[in-house]
């Protein structure tokens, strides 16, 4: 007795949807700016044109395109209540817009200014400055109006740490009663700059905990922190200019996305700009498109952020697979119509 195998090419059964281009959309520009695209699936092939002219550069960049708030008066500062505890995490990314003298950039509170991250200038020399109940410790740092900094304050009583880009580099073993409320900026010596993607944990974490925050996804999405269930505030200082976001970071309000801290501003009015997300993909992690090319390649990504330089035409087509679909039989087989 004979037997037989029938088998269906996936170019039969809706190879389009997982070769070829299922994806694809053409972007009329009118003037200089951004976009930014989510993907329904992650994409395993990205081709994108430069529909335009000479003039128009396009800059792809592969990131969450998170913004900052800037409090440019010098006279403001950012607060909270937070649950009263006696041990914190604050991870936060600062940027410097000038450098004034001890400037203020995270003050925890029961009342009086019990822990504080601020700058310290000695000779001329700029310096990180650890304050825990009066006790100081400062570490010398290339503090700059370029670069992003990424800084954790581990407050607990009695072993009170900070780090910067991921490294250990201050300690006080001073005790404290439990804290209840935070503060960006201060009354006085405020931080001039600008604020993105903080984090507050009801818990000191451990210096490997830290290290997620700075090398892992968890610097973008805290969520998935190997200690979120201890995450009590998200603020991500975005005024929504990229995607959707409800409600929006205003002038005066930043928004706490997990919990109920909101931060409210104590005078002036909070602008906003590209953050450290955007910033440090253009500068290290990006594709430049010249007029009239394109460029192809094996990308897995949702999402994707455009900048363009000028008005013109952008093309963008995204599959699941690079393998064109007149060749998807190849791998399946030959389907029984063909």
């Amino acid at each position: 007795m004979s037997s037989f195998v029938y088998t269906t090419g996936l170019r039969n059964v809706g190879s389009y949807q997982v070769s070829g281009r299922p994806w694809l959309k053409n972007y009329d520009k009118v003037a200089p700016g951004y976009e930014f695209i989510e993907f329904p699936n992650v994409t395993k092939c990205l081709n994108i044109h430069n529909d335009s002219g000479s003039s128009q550069i396009v800059t792809v960049m592969f990131c969450k395109p998170t913004r900052s708030a800037n409090m440019p008066n010098g006279t403001e500062y950012l607060s909270s209540s937070i649950t009263q505890g006696g041990e914190f995490t604050v991870s936060l990314w600062v940027k410097f817009d000038s450098l004034a003298a001890d400037q203020r950039v995270i003050t925890l509170t029961n009342g009086t200014d019990i822990v504080r991250v601020q700058t310290r200038f000695l000779s001329t020399t700029p310096n990180w400055r650890l304050f825990v109940n009066g006790s100081v410790d400062d570490y010398l740092f290339d503090i700059n109006t370029t670069d992003w900094i990424n800084i954790v304050l581990v407050a607990k009583s009695g072993d009170t740490k900070l780090y910067a880009n991921g490294t250990h580099i201050l300690s006080l073993s001073d005790t404290f009663s439990d804290l209840n409320s935070i503060e960006f900026g201060g009354t006085t010596a405020n931080f001039d700059g600008y604020y993105s993607s903080g984090y507050l944990f009801s818990k000191a974490l451990t210096d490997a905990e830290v290290s997620e925050l700075y090398t892992t996804t968890a610097r973008v999405e805290p969520e998935v922190h190997s200690q979120a269930q201890y995450l009590e505030s998200v603020w991500l200082f975005d005024d929504g200019e990229y995607y959707t976001l409800s409600p929006v970071d205003d002038a005066t309000t930043v928004y706490d996305r997990v919990g109920n801290n909101n931060l409210t501003l104590n005078s002036g009015a909070l602008t906003f700009a590209n953050g450290w997300t955007i910033e440090n993909a253009e500068a290290r992690h990006s594709w430049d498109i010249s007029g009239l090319q394109g460029v192809q390649g094996s990308v897995k990504t949702n999402r994707v952020l455009l900048k363009h330089d000028n008005a013109g035409y952008i093309s963008v087509f995204a599959s699941l697979t690079n393998i064109p679909a007149s060749q998807m039989h190849e791998l399946s087989g030959q389907g029984i119509d063909e």
